[in-house]
């Protein structure tokens, strides 16, 4: 009548055990010095807004615009910027629609050309903060590079 009492003990204390090793097996090793703090993220020369995060990034519309002298308030109006530019502001500067439908003429399809699916915001290709990318790409399989 012991048994499983005592087997049922020596099963819970297995386990116990096994947990126990676990938990020293996963927890962190103190530092033997304090962690480096990170810096903010640096500004450029021209202007208080900040450089991306973890420095320049290479080939992001963020980096050519600030190169460019265009700061944050030449897009946004807000303050911290938290809406995408509007197509009429890209186009104050990379417009009109027709020029850029010429520039463009050459690649196909051409990707300032009337969609099918309608008027296409710039924004839906052009990102600024992050990599930009085809729109049309999410259906089809178009050989493009967007800036």
């Amino acid at each position: 009548m012991r048994w499983p009492f005592v087997l049922a003990l020596l099963i819970c204390s297995g386990i116990a055990a096994l947990g126990l090793v676990h938990a020293q097996e996963t927890a962190p090793i103190p530092a033997a010095t304090p962690a480096p703090t990170t810096a903010p993220a640096p500004t450029t020369a021209a202007s208080a807004d900040p450089a991306p995060p973890g420095g320049i990034v290479h080939g992001l519309l963020y980096e050519k615009h600030l190169n460019a002298g265009l700061h944050c308030a030449a897009c946004h109006s807000e303050t911290p910027p938290a809406v995408a530019a509007s197509d009429s502001t890209c186009l104050n500067c990379h417009g009109p629609r027709s020029d850029l439908i010429a520039k463009t003429a050459g690649d196909t399809p051409n990707p300032h050309a009337q969609a099918h699916v309608g008027p296409i915001a710039c924004t839906a290709c052009h990102h600024v903060h992050v990599a930009s990318e085809s729109y049309c790409n999410k259906c089809h399989t178009f050989d493009m590079t967007v800036p």
